[in-house]
């Protein structure tokens, strides 16, 4: 959110926080594409990432940290795209 404002972006981003699963694919309709950061917390790794997996379903293009399973998922330029997440922290941590 603070990353937002600092863009000066806030008016074009939701954060929706928590939704129940049977209304994902009525909110997921809404948007043109899903972002996943994922990030690295010390040796954990995510594995999989259902949200990247509902949404490319749904037709939605996914830009994605290239960590845990999202690396596994997502075809970077085919399926989505996948940023370093080093260059994430230094936009969300200068």
């Amino acid at each position: 959110m603070d990353l937002c404002k600092k863009l000066n972006i806030s008016k074009n981003v939701i954060f929706l926080g928590d939704v129940p699963n049977d209304k994902i694919p009525i909110f997921m309709n809404f948007f043109d594409f899903v972002v996943i950061l994922s990030v690295s917390i010390g040796e954990t790794e995510e594995s999989a990432c259902i949200l990247a997996l509902e949404a490319m379903s749904m037709k939605k293009p996914v830009v994605a940290t290239n960590w845990g399973g999202l690396k596994d998922s997502i075809v970077n330029g085919k399926n989505g795209l996948l940023i370093n997440e080093r260059i994430l922290m230094q936009l969300l941590m200068p």
